[in-house]
């Protein structure tokens, strides 16, 4: 869609929305005019939402989310560490997405609104970088962290397989009983067993 489209509208929303999530059909920071949509839903008094992959969250981007005052940041990184990057994502852009996600760290201390998370799809790729993952988490000092599970239909060499599944659930267990960081550990384990064991 146009920008024109967005803001027209973001103009005609109903008085019942209150949050506005920026994601999907393709990296949303790739879009012309992502700058000016921050800068209109913020206007609006939304709770702003951004997803993404963190490869164009550049200085420019960051400084915009800051200066408006948005919600949340959530970067799909699958990984935590540059290998294990490359075999899920196909290209490697781990160090690049690292210092974006360093810098916009470093200026969200002017902004106490933003929260900023590291997000991890489950799959048989990825799985056994969990331990690695937490760990870049904790050394970014990010605000929270998020898992999802593939659907069941996915293609088959990135699903788990059963004793995978169990291995993730008590890993997850443990998170969410002792890791420091926000995170959607107990909801992750109940999506696993009622989606894969069930």
């Amino acid at each position: 869609m146009k920008y024109e489209k967005y803001k027209k509208i973001l103009t005609t929303l109903p008085f019942t929305v209150s949050k506005i999530e920026i994601v999907g059909g393709g990296e949303p920071l790739l879009f012309p005019k992502i700058n000016n949509l921050i800068f209109d839903i913020k206007k609006r008094n939304l709770f702003g939402s951004l997803i993404t992959n963190g490869v164009v969250l550049n200085k420019k981007i960051s400084g915009t989310l800051i200066k408006n005052n948005w919600n949340l940041v959530r970067i799909s990184i699958n990984a935590g560490s540059q290998n294990v990057y490359l075999k899920v994502n196909g290209v490697n852009y781990f160090d690049q997405v690292i210092e974006n996600i360093k810098y916009l760290l470093k200026i969200k201390k002017t902004s106490s609104n933003l929260k900023v998370g590291l997000h991890f799809v489950l799959q048989k790729i990825n799985f056994l970088d969990l331990d690695n993952f937490l760990d870049l988490a904790e050394k970014l000092m990010v605000d929270f962290i998020s898992f999802d599970t593939l659907i069941f239909n996915s293609k088959k060499s990135l699903l788990l397989s059963t004793v995978q599944i169990k291995y993730l659930i008590v890993k997850l267990e443990k998170i969410k009983q002792n890791f420091p960081l926000e995170n959607n550990a107990a909801e992750t384990i109940c999506n696993l067993k009622r989606e894969f064991l069930s």
